[in-house]
């Protein structure tokens, strides 16, 4: 039998390919001077997040890094394990990647029905290529706040090129700064892209758990190991770890950081022109509903027993987006969990829950849920 090894860039590719999503969301990126890669290089100790500014910057969204990596993809970048942690540091010797025909487009009409319209586009699943995870959930709970960490290193909050060393130097702001309500922090560092979601804490103590972040030195998307932190600083703001998980990734779906699984499904919506949203679909999802609803508790559960084949729901609700914030940022999202093993996510920074929550029922989901099987 052929092995072969594979070698990851950390730097994007400079003609990016650019999925259906990404074309219709792509922002103009403000130039800014070049910064150093903020990155240990091999046998390093581990290196804390800088502190994020409290500013907002606009910048595209996830979706435009996730489609500077699909290429990779192609060659076998995803992952495939199952729920365990890793193990092995090493990079890990891979398998000649399986000629993929590229992505395969679903009629918009079979499973959706006007006025909405768009596209999907149903990707190949490179599950089995290498066996290396690239996406990582941790949870963090204490007597009066919880938090949910998703680390993902073939994703990016912020994509273009004066955002590729990820020097973690920009954040992104779902939520009211103020309060102790529910609020997402998003950013890039060493090589990573980083979201972590709290309720009942204040901004400053969430920017606190973000710096409390250990990572691991070295190449990320060769790797693929895990994040640490530091327990004394966690400890500072009433938090400790209860879970921790790693899985495959997949480079493509939702602004979701953390958009794990294999065997995908991306759409575009829109209703006459405005009210855009994004459907994602993904085959063994780590942040799924379920876990969502675990670590966050009653803040993002969601009773959707109406729709056929939902085992579970969860919302993120940060409230009304920001005037002129953009367009699909994930200010909005709802996450449903599909009985025949799939994630199916809506994202908009136009609708609410509620209107989310609508479009889903005029879906046929089962549908969806069925074509996310590999590509032949």
């Amino acid at each position: 039998m052929v092995r072969c090894r594979v070698t990851y860039r950390e730097a994007a590719d400079e003609r990016p390919v650019r999925s259906a999503a990404a074309a219709l969301l792509e922002l103009e990126v403000e130039p800014r001077p070049a910064r150093p890669a903020w990155a240990g290089e091999p046998g390093a100790p581990p290196v804390r997040t800088p502190p994020a500014p409290p500013r907002r910057r606009r910048w595209p969204l996830p979706a435009a890094g996730a489609g500077l990596l699909a290429a990779a993809l192609v060659f076998a970048v995803v992952a495939a394990t199952g729920d365990e942690d890793p193990v092995d540091p090493e990079p890990a010797a891979a398998r000649p990647a399986v000629t993929s025909r590229g992505p395969v487009v679903i009629a918009t009409a079979s499973v959706l029905a006007e006025p909405w319209g768009g596209v999907f586009e149903h990707h190949p699943d490179a599950r089995g290529t290498v066996s290396v995870p690239r996406v990582h959930l941790v949870a963090l709970a204490g007597p009066d706040a919880r938090a949910l960490l998703v680390v993902d290193a073939t994703r990016r909050a912020f994509g273009g090129a004066a955002h590729r060393s990820g020097d973690g130097t920009d954040e992104r702001v779902l939520g009211a700064p103020e309060g102790r309500g529910l609020r997402t922090l998003q950013w890039d560092a060493g090589g990573y892209g980083l979201s972590l979601t709290s309720v009942g804490l204040a901004l400053e103590d969430q920017r606190a758990v973000a710096e409390a972040i250990l990572l691991p030195p070295g190449p990320s998307l060769r790797h693929g190991r895990p994040p640490s932190f530091d327990d004394d600083a966690l400890r500072g703001v009433g938090l400790a770890v209860t879970e921790r998980r790693s899985g495959a990734a997949t480079a493509y779906g939702s602004p979701l950081i953390g958009q794990s699984g294999g065997g995908a499904i991306e759409g575009q919506l829109h209703r006459s022109g405005v009210d855009p949203v994004l459907v994602s679909v993904v085959q063994d999802q780590l942040v799924s509903a379920a876990r969502m609803r675990r670590a966050l508790g009653a803040t993002v559960s969601l009773d959707l027993t109406d729709l056929p084949g939902i085992s579970g729901a969860a919302t993120l609700d940060h409230g009304a987006s920001p005037e002129g914030a953009g367009r699909i940022r994930g200010w909005s999202r709802l996450v449903l969990d599909h009985e025949v093993g799939v994630t199916i996510e809506l994202s908009s920074d136009v609708l609410g829950p509620d209107g989310l929550a609508e479009v889903a029922r005029a879906m046929d989901l089962g549908r969806l849920a069925r074509t996310t099987s590999p590509l032949g």
